[in-house]
């Protein structure tokens, strides 16, 4: 049995101090916003711990008819201020922010409707300049983006190209080296309108102009050996069809979109889709952005167009529930690196089962836990601990007791006492093995090395009465499980 743990801390704003929001509920502010921005770009912002703020970033309705406008909107205190100029014109643009830095790529710059931009640029908060960086590999607008707080990449994806061609691109940008890294390419192209969210080593893309229907779901499992390689799977599709739609993380494993038509909730690890209160002002084409505050995560959106397609002048946000579980992600593979589809993993009362990545996400409050992870007969398990952050485990199964040739005699069993374990002739030549006996909870309970051929001899006499599972592991890292009942 082989089992690693990673502690992956998400990219989190904290604040020392409640707002004293509403939980669950719809707050609409109550000014008016300098800029009634549509489809513009969006980043929250928390540097001083005490005041998070959405900039919004040009997009159609700026008053100056450049596109190039920045408002602020302040959560405490409710008000807006006029943020920095953009030394580009941004129409349909993806913003992020890292630290004090807001990453802005420009999508189109509005000279011409049909021919995008490559330009992605870099805002400082703290010394309120601006930085050219290496362009974007596509010219798009309307690309979906999303930090990855595990790897530290800006993930972009889809998008509309020069003349509305729809973008299959997936790249991440590395803010170390000012470079872009090529990635997997999504299923199908998108041509906007969609939103990405990372949450537990996954990108989630939900909604926008894919294909027809508009209610697509991806599920985006991140390599973490290798940042470019994303293993995309089918989640289950919206219940409603969202081409322009905004979508955000509101903790405890639930992503909230909403679009003119109303709003849903997405249960990650149940990968599945519910009805909740609409947004007050349905709106298309928002300006969004998501923190975490006290243990609670809002999701705000400024701006977008009403049903009557008027820009609408204000912020309305939602907070979700005190956030006390976080994501736990499990990667089941075989000996030779192979992703295990429907591995059945337990955790205490939960049982979920992993994609075609062979990952599964589940969110757990702080604690110590132990798991099982099957499939066709191979088992594999062991302990990991929830502290304030999410947790990623890999488990590598054994191989399955019907795909193996070579093996090993074990009697008698069931058992009382001593075992024999004679290693056949193939395995006998191989010249170390190790075995290992391991509980129904997964839990290595015995481990000693064996040497060439003959009987050797495993003395069970003080386990205690049960099922357990003697794992065979070769020089060359092979596994081979046979059951053993003690009675």
């Amino acid at each position: 049995m082989t089992m690693k743990k990673f502690y992956i801390l998400f990219f989190t704003v904290l604040l020392g101090t409640n707002f004293g929001f509403s939980q669950g509920s719809w707050i609409t502010s109550q000014v008016t916003s300098p800029v009634s921005s549509y489809r513009g770009a969006a980043a929250t912002v928390n540097l001083d711990g005490i005041t998070p703020q959405l900039y919004v970033l040009g997009g159609w309705g700026t008053t100056s008819g450049n596109f190039n406008e920045t408002s602020i909107y302040n959560f405490v205190g409710d008000t807006w201020e006029t943020g920095p100029t953009i030394p580009e014109n941004a129409k349909g643009g993806s913003a992020a922010c890292i630290g004090d830095n807001i990453y802005l790529l420009c999508g189109n710059d509005g000279g011409d409707v049909n021919i995008n931009s490559k330009t992605f640029i870099k805002y400082n908060i703290t010394s309120g300049d601006w930085e050219y960086l290496a362009e974007y590999p596509v010219a798009a607008r309307y690309v979906s983006m999303a930090y990855n707080a595990n790897n530290g990449l800006i993930y972009c994806a889809g998008g509309s190209g020069d003349y509305y061609m729809a973008v299959d691109n997936v790249n991440a940008y590395d803010p170390e080296t000012d470079t872009w890294i090529t990635c997997t390419t999504l299923p199908f192209p998108s041509s906007g309108g969609s939103a990405m969210v990372y949450v537990g080593n996954h990108l989630y893309l939900v909604g926008g102009l894919i294909n027809e229907p508009y209610n697509k779901l991806f599920k985006g499992f991140v390599d973490v050996n290798d940042p470019s390689n994303i293993t995309w799977t089918y989640g289950t599709p919206m219940p409603l069809e969202m081409t322009k739609l905004s979508a955000g993380y509101i903790g405890n494993g639930k992503i909230v979109a909403t679009e003119l038509d109303g709003t849903v909730e997405y249960d990650i690890a149940a990968d599945l889709w519910a009805n909740v209160t609409s947004k007050p002002t349905p709106v298309k084409g928002g300006n969004y952005g998501y923190f975490e505050a006290g243990n609670v995560f809002t999701f705000g959106i400024a701006g977008g167009r009403d049903a009557n397609n008027n820009y609408v002048d204000h912020a309305e946000y939602i907070t979700g529930d005190e956030s006390l579980l976080f994501p736990v992600t499990f990667i089941t593979e075989l000996p030779n690196g192979e992703p295990v589809e429907n591995a059945e993993i337990q955790v205490s009362s939960n049982t979920i089962y992993t994609d075609e990545a062979g990952s599964a996400v589940l969110f757990l409050e702080n604690g110590t836990y132990d798991y099982t992870a099957q499939y066709e007969g191979a088992m594999s398990g062991g302990t990991f601990t929830v502290d304030e952050g999410s947790v990623f485990i890999e488990v590598m199964l054994p191989v399955s007791i019907d795909e193996i040739t070579v093996g090993f005699n074990m009697y008698p069993n069931p058992s009382s006492g001593i075992v024999n374990i004679v290693l056949d002739d193939i395995l006998a030549n191989n010249d170390l093995h190790t075995v290992s006996v391991v509980d129904l909870p997964g839990r290595q309970i015995y481990q000693s090395a064996l040497r060439g051929s003959g009987k050797h001899l495993l003395d069970c006499s003080d386990f205690d009465k049960g099922v357990y599972f003697i794992i065979l592991t070769g020089a060359n890292n092979y596994k081979i499980m046979r059951k053993l009942v003690i009675n």
